[in-house]
């Protein structure tokens, strides 16, 4: 069983290599798996916390630097700070974003009972314009008030 796992991370490592060999951007690499990874977990996860797509990205990018260490020669630990900070400066910008976004809606929102339903948003009345009928009855009404 460890030869098999061995076999397929090697097999994993040697693919990573030839696709950032073939056009030489490892770098941006990492920043577009880090984005795709965390645009797919926030579509499967989208009910939990927003940070969890993050924590998704965390996990298999510590993944990756893991199987790096313990498979490639000439490992820099250098090398795989620079691959992780590549990896999730986007992700968590991202999150740190929905994170404000669903903090400053849910201060907009009134709070509501547990099994109370969401009451519908009222319409904005849009003030009509008042004719001259209705300013002249609106003088009237104002003088009779003041008895003169």
């Amino acid at each position: 069983m460890h030869d098999t796992a061995r076999l397929i991370i090697e097999s994993f490592l040697d693919l990573k290599d030839q696709l950032s060999a073939a056009r030489g951007i490892q770098s941006l690499l990492h920043v577009h798996i880090g984005l795709v990874v965390f645009a797919v977990a926030a579509l499967l996860l989208r009910r939990m916390l927003a940070y969890m797509p993050l924590l998704v990205v965390v996990v298999i990018q510590a993944a990756n630097e893991t199987m790096d260490w313990l498979i490639k020669p000439g490992f820099r630990l250098s090398d795989s700070l620079f691959d992780s900070v590549n990896t999730l400066v986007w992700p968590s910008l991202l999150t740190l974003m929905i994170v404000y976004h669903r903090r400053r809606l849910a201060a907009l929102t009134p709070p509501r009972r547990p099994g109370q339903s969401v009451p519908p948003r009222p319409l904005q009345s849009v003030p009509r314009k008042s004719s001259d009928d209705d300013v002249r009855e609106a003088i009237k009404s104002m003088l009779r008030g003041m008895d003169c």
